[in-house]
């Protein structure tokens, strides 16, 4: 984590939570639920793995 709102990958892709989430609704919006449920979950556990001590 660079700051409060700034994540960095190992490959050296800077994101935000922002960012994460806006990926999360365009994807959850063009699938179906069973796809919906996995990508929430994806997500919560990629946020997981950053926010995590």
């Amino acid at each position: 984590m660079l700051d409060n709102d700034l994540y960095l990958l190992n490959d050296g892709y800077e994101f935000t939570v922002d960012d994460l989430e806006s990926l999360s609704r365009s994807a959850y919006s063009n699938k179906s639920e069973v796809q919906q449920l996995v990508i929430e979950e994806l997500a919560l556990n990629l946020l997981l793995e950053f926010v995590s001590p």
